[in-house]
């Protein structure tokens, strides 16, 4: 063996390392045992001992623990990739069946496109309840920024999205929002997937055009109208919706005008109280005058 000078590091026949001091006076070689570390502590040395026997690198017993620690390591990740990949392979036979059934029932092209990666945008309708159609609360933008909601202290938390079936509405499958973030609330926000926003508009408003066809109220006939006129979706208003519309904007129109008239009559009432106030005023100064 060659000779091992102090401070190099040596091992035993148990393959265990240590820093080598120098040889003993009686018999031997005098060490301090190394203790395993973690990479962020520094290495600790244990009391001198003398060991019988050291090597300047790891006898073949210690070698083979490591190679059997390895090799078992290497088993294991290899475990762990072969389940990765059963599971990409189950997402990707799940996503294409989806996509397969979605090519069948037009209702379950939303959840295709969600589940594709494809949908990059998303438009919310609130108030859609069913048959009974009500706009409030429209919000556009990119996923999954419009999914969240404006908490106290300005915090904005994503929401909850789910697939809905109505059998006792309309019987079709939807896709809608939670209220809180913790997915409790009503589910009264409907969302609309594209893969632009104007392709995301585009499904909102096709929802929207399609309740014209439906049994509605005059008034959600009309709502339905001004809604397809707003976002410029003119086209697609039926004559029934745009009558019910004409007629509510007229009423708009007439309650618009009555409101100013007797708004104005308030003004002008006001004025002539003022100035009669004036003229008493004015009056009773010059009797003072006198």
């Amino acid at each position: 063996m060659n000779e091992i000078k102090s401070g190099a590091e040596v091992y035993n026949t148990d393959g265990t390392a240590a820093l080598y001091v120098g040889k003993s006076p009686d018999y031997g070689h005098i060490v301090m045992p190394i203790f395993e570390s973690d990479e962020d502590t520094e290495t600790r040395f244990g009391n001198p001992e003398v060991w019988r026997e050291v090597f300047g690198n790891p006898p073949r017993a210690k070698l083979a623990d490591d190679l059997s620690g390895l090799q078992s390591s290497i088993a294991t990740h290899r475990k762990e990739l072969s389940e990765l990949h059963a599971e990409i392979s189950s997402a990707k036979s799940q996503r294409s069946l989806i996509e397969r059934e979605a090519k069948k029932n037009p209702e379950l092209a939303p959840l295709a496109l969600w589940l594709s990666g494809e949908a990059k945008f998303a438009v919310l309708l609130g108030g859609d309840y069913g048959s009974q159609f009500s706009v409030r609360d429209l919000s556009a933008g990119p996923i999954p920024e419009v999914f969240k909601a404006r908490e106290e202290y300005g915090r904005r938390k994503l929401r909850l999205v789910a697939l809905y079936w109505e059998p006792d509405a309309e019987r079709t499958y939807n896709v809608r929002i939670a209220r809180y973030e913790d997915g409790s609330g009503d589910k009264a926000q409907r969302a609309f997937f594209g893969r632009t926003e104007q392709e995301a508009m585009d499904a909102a408003a096709a929802h929207v055009s399609g309740e014209q066809h439906k049994q509605q109220n005059d008034h959600v006939y009309a709502e339905i109208a001004v809604w397809l006129e707003h976002f410029g979706y003119d086209s697609a208003i039926t004559d029934r919706c745009r009558t019910h519309m004409v007629e509510y904007k007229k009423r708009a129109a007439e309650n618009l005008a009555k409101s100013a008239r007797e708004e104005l009559a308030r003004a002008e009432a006001a004025v002539a109280a003022a100035r009669a106030k004036v003229g008493e005023t004015e009056n009773r100064l010059a009797e003072r005058a006198k």
